[in-house]
């Protein structure tokens, strides 16, 4: 991989130090910014060259003045157990919410779990609702059932199996289901407190900025929608993930593979992760590092005596020790599962997998999400509608064609098949055998991709089909650039400096998942946008900490890097989360997502853009890319522009528009990340003189870290 990098030399103190170390001079003051560059933000000069010098206006506008009058400190998970609370009030409110199928699916498995032996987890067919997701997972359905069992939940019904019927839906078993996933979010808590513990050098702030940190991560819109009012589990999986990088980025590499493995087995989805956290592991493993203990102290590289058989050996029994005991991890869950079925651990290995990945289902979901494929098959479908027209009609459209008809289709098919019959007879047979492939498409028997059905969709007309094995390569090599950022990294400075980009490549990599991925669903976009709002909160809180008391001393700004994560996860929090926004169809809780997602995009995105040094052109695209996100969601959505023009016809349009438009913010997103990877000037994360693994750390005043 070819990487036009520059590596900046910065001097070892600090603006935020007392004062400079033993035999360094203090750096000089910079000179005042040039004109024309705008202040407010990390602007980029001359390419991004150059680091601006104007002050940087704090995404936590009050947390200087905090430290200067002497207001209260928090740690970090002071600052995050606070938010726990106060957004398991918000969520209290919304038990009564709408609930999708996951809420039966999870009571379900409730039941299926307490009910029948081990062995028949994963191949019972009582219910359409079948397991399909790992060993940990199920484990812990059953302790949940257990609970419900030892309470007498409603009676105990959440777990006796219904055979496939309604599931339980009293407020006392609803209320117990909702309480659960609450429960839950204390793990995603765990693991912010113990990442933003991790990568931030002081270990007590002020209370402004601890809360809000912690905010922009337990207020995440997608996981408020996802898991609190549509059902999903998606902040324990994600908390274990959390946790598991904080302590790869600790210096814990055997502890960071096992909670990696743990992760894995509560969601399968999570795997793409593995990726970044699979290279930062292995330059832990080759760097010398004699053990689990902080990263930051082992000083990265080899460290000395390298080229002694010892170093060497020490080296391979710390790199196998990793990779043993995330393998173990990993594949011992399984083993009472394939060992128990009655038909034999080979049969059972090949119904889990069959369950797990389940790739007779098709290239889109029933509601495409926000990726590659939707785009295509978008484009593949108005490339067959603007044939069908030009050759004159649409016959053999099939059933799922969504082309209007009227005054203004006759008039547009008549243009076009003038437009035809004046091209050249070579020319003009393109049209014609296009138009054919498209009735042939058509006329496959497959359910129309605009169907809004679960299976294997008509084919696209005019591109070759995509397998799982072309999406799952797609996905690797559209990691690849985050995978080689990271390795360049850690081959630079060692496992601390892949350590302070790890996640934001985990987020990356999410995307590249999410982005190419096979039958992704919408949801899925939380792997990216979850570790990308910790990675822009780290960043954000680092800018304040960086101002000094007062705000006297003109901040430094962010590392290239992550300017561009700030940059990108404007994109996702915009796009990703506006196309989570039809997950949740009836109208009591139309105001309520709206106002989750538009809230959060108000209140921290605008600061979060300036941090991130967006140029002229790239705010108006952001910003005109927000206004036409509002004049669609009156369209599509909650306005209900389209039921008001068109009433039923065309039914899935609303969701095709959606999926399509919020594609383009997560393509910005994903684009903005791999420019920076790929060709972007790569400049080292300045870092005031910190180990979090005990060593003091030199700041100003009383915000200093504590012990």
């Amino acid at each position: 991989m070819v990487r036009r990098r520059r590596r900046r030399r910065r001097p070892a103190g600090s603006a935020a130090a007392d004062t400079p170390p033993a035999g360094r001079r203090r750096p000089s003051p910079q000179p005042p910014p040039a004109a024309g560059v705008g202040s407010g933000g990390a602007a980029v000069v001359a390419g991004g060259a150059r680091r601006a010098a104007a002050p940087q206006r704090s995404p936590f506008p009050a947390a200087a003045s905090h430290v200067a009058a002497g207001h209260a400190l928090l740690s970090w998970s002071a600052g995050v157990w606070w938010v726990f609370a106060a957004a398991t009030a918000v969520k209290l409110l919304l038990v009564p919410a709408y609930r999708s199928t996951d809420y039966d699916v999870h009571v379900h498995w409730l039941a299926l779990t307490a009910s029948t032996p081990l062995g028949a987890w994963y191949t019972d067919t009582s219910s359409r609702w079948g397991l399909d997701y790992p060993p940990l997972f199920a484990l812990a359905s059953r302790a949940l059932a257990a609970v419900a069992e030892a309470f007498a939940i409603d009676g105990g019904s959440l777990v006796r199996l219904g055979g496939g019927g309604p599931a339980p839906s009293s407020p006392s078993a609803v209320l117990f289901m909702r309480g659960s996933v609450m429960a839950a979010d204390a793990v995603l808590a765990a693991g912010t407190a113990r990442l933003l513990t991790a990568t931030l050098p002081r270990r007590r702030v002020a209370a402004g900025v601890a809360v809000t940190t912690a905010a922009a991560v337990l207020l995440h819109p997608g996981l408020l929608l996802v898991d609190h009012i549509h059902f999903q589990y998606n902040g324990l999986c994600l908390g274990v993930l959390l946790a598991a990088v904080a302590a790869a980025v600790e210096g814990a590499p055997v502890v960071a593979a096992v909670a990696a493995a743990a992760a894995f087995n509560l969601k399968h989805t999570l795997l793409p992760a593995a990726l970044p956290l699979g290279v930062h592991l292995l330059a832990a493993g080759l760097g010398g590092e004699a053990g689990d203990g902080p990263t930051a102290a082992g000083g990265g590289g080899g460290g000395g005596g390298g080229s002694s058989v010892v170093s060497v050996c020490a080296r391979a029994a710390h790199l196998g020790a990793i990779v043993i005991s995330g393998a173990d991890a990993l594949v011992l869950p399984w083993l009472p599962f394939l060992a128990s079925a009655p038909a034999g651990p080979a049969a059972a290995a090949a119904a889990i997998a069959a369950r797990l990945v389940p790739t007779g289902r098709g290239l889109l979901h029933s509601y495409w999400a926000a990726n590659a494929w939707a785009v295509v098959t978008a484009a593949d479908r108005a490339a067959c509608a603007a044939v069908r027209a030009a050759v004159g009609g649409k016959a053999g459209a099939g059933p799922g064609a969504e082309v209007g008809g009227g005054r203004w289709a006759a008039a547009a098919s008549a243009a076009a098949t003038a437009a035809v019959a004046r091209l050249p007879p070579w020319a003009a047979a393109l049209p014609r055998r296009a138009a054919a492939a498209c009735v042939a498409a058509a006329s496959s028997g497959a359910p129309s991709a605009t169907g809004g059905v679960v299976g294997v969709a008509a084919p696209w007309a005019l591109l070759p089909p995509v397998t799982p094995a072309l999406a799952a390569a797609a996905a690797v090599v559209g990691a690849a650039p985050a995978l080689g950022g990271l390795a360049a990294a850690a081959a630079a400075g060692g496992a601390p400096a892949s350590a302070r980009r790890l996640p934001g490549a985990v987020a990356a990599v999410g995307l590249a998942a999410f982005w190419w991925g096979y039958h992704v669903h919408e949801k899925a976009i939380l792997l990216a946008s979850v570790p990308l709002a910790v990675a822009t909160a780290v960043t954000a809180a680092r800018a304040v900490m960086r101002r000094g008391e007062g705000g006297e001393v003109p901040p430094r700004p962010p590392s290239a890097r992550a300017r561009a994560e700030c940059r990108a996860y404007v994109w996702v929090a915009l796009g990703g989360h506006w196309a989570l926004l039809p997950l949740l169809p009836g109208p009591t809780e139309a105001v309520v997502k709206v106002v989750a997602v538009a809230g959060y995009a108000a209140v921290y995105l605008p600061r979060l853009w300036v941090l991130g040094g967006g140029g002229a052109w790239s705010t108006a695209a952001v910003v005109a890319y927000a206004v036409g996100m509002g004049v669609l969601e009156a369209y599509a959505g909650v306005g209900g522009g389209h039921a008001h023009l068109w009433g039923d016809a065309y039914p899935f349009v609303p969701l095709l528009l959606v999926s399509v438009y919020a594609a383009v913010g997560v393509a910005a997103a994903y684009g903005t990340l791999v420019w920076q990877d790929l060709w972007g000037e790569e400049e080292e994360e300045e870092e005031e003189e910190e180990e979090n693994g005990g060593t003091a750390v030199r700041a100003r005043g009383s915000d200093a870290k504590e012990d």
